[in-house]
């Protein structure tokens, strides 16, 4: 087992005899195992591993699931290390919150750029804005941090989704149809043909979508792991702003994304 890998004797020592939550540390034990296996294994692997019975061990895969530390994958039925360990590890590993870091370049493209901007990230309640940077206007735009939004229709919940496992996707994408009265195994495929797109350009766009005459640019800023970290976007008034993925204003904002992701020491999905 590599060192970084392992749990120190005087760590051990110095818990030794603390009562505990036995269940929560089965799953610390699992997911070290994760971790010794490289993130990612067949359920035969993490029990021989854990020394865990492979029914009981499945239990404890789906919880896991479900909060966001393990994911599936359909195609191997491996199970992998899901976003928010990615998450906790990126916080670990730089030692700074990642939407910190990012906030003075974002704050100071909404000066130049004159349009309102805003930073989202992926969480158990689906994309959500948690930092936003207005500007002085007679009529403002405001998103409150906090706010969940769609991932169908918002470019911001699009650009997120889109570079994210479908199998964690599917479900949120089939909840929001839903909510708009027109789920069909169509309506479905459309939208991952939406996120085909957004991959391919490397930039989302919406046109009145979430308010009438406010069109929004968004991209993705990427961890060392290829996922999305985050989501920034920029809006405006459609008088000023048309939100054209081939604009100047998308150009600088993709710029800006490639940008994030180099300060973060992150690669775009593919990057040799």
């Amino acid at each position: 087992m590599h060192p970084s890998h392992a749990i120190s004797k005087n760590h051990v020592a110095g818990v030794a005899g603390r009562r505990g939550v036995e269940s929560v540390e089965v799953a610390g034990k699992l997911m070290q195992a994760m971790v010794q296996l490289a993130g990612k294994a067949r359920l035969k692997a993490l029990a021989n591993v854990t020394g865990i019975a492979p029914a009981k061990l499945h239990r404890y895969l789906v919880s896991l699931q479900q909060v966001g530390l393990v994911r599936q994958i359909q195609e191997t039925q491996e199970y992998a290390l899901g976003i928010l360990s990615y998450q906790l590890g990126e916080l670990a590993q730089q030692g700074a919150d990642i939407v910190d870091m990012v906030a003075p370049a974002v704050a100071d493209f909404s000066r130049q750029l004159g349009e309102a901007c805003g930073v989202a990230m992926w969480t158990q309640q689906g994309v959500t804005i948690v930092r936003w940077f207005g500007v002085h206007r007679e009529v403002s735009i405001t998103l409150r941090p906090g706010t969940v939004v769609n991932i169908t229709t918002s470019c911001t919940g699009c650009v997120v989704a889109a570079h994210q496992p479908r199998t964690l996707t599917e479900p949120l994408v089939r909840k929001d149809l839903q909510k708009a009265g027109r789920l069909d195994d169509n309506a479905v495929e459309q939208v991952y043909g939406l996120y085909e797109q957004i991959r391919r350009d490397g930039i989302a766009a919406s046109h009145g979508t979430r308010i009438v005459g406010i069109n929004a640019l968004s991209v993705p800023v990427f961890n060392r792991f290829g996922e999305p970290a985050l989501a920034v976007t920029t809006l405006g008034h459609e008088s000023t702003f048309p939100a054209l993925p081939d604009s100047a204003e998308a150009e600088k904002l993709k710029d800006l994304g490639r940008q994030l992701t180099a300060n973060m020491g992150g690669t775009p999905p593919n990057a040799p």
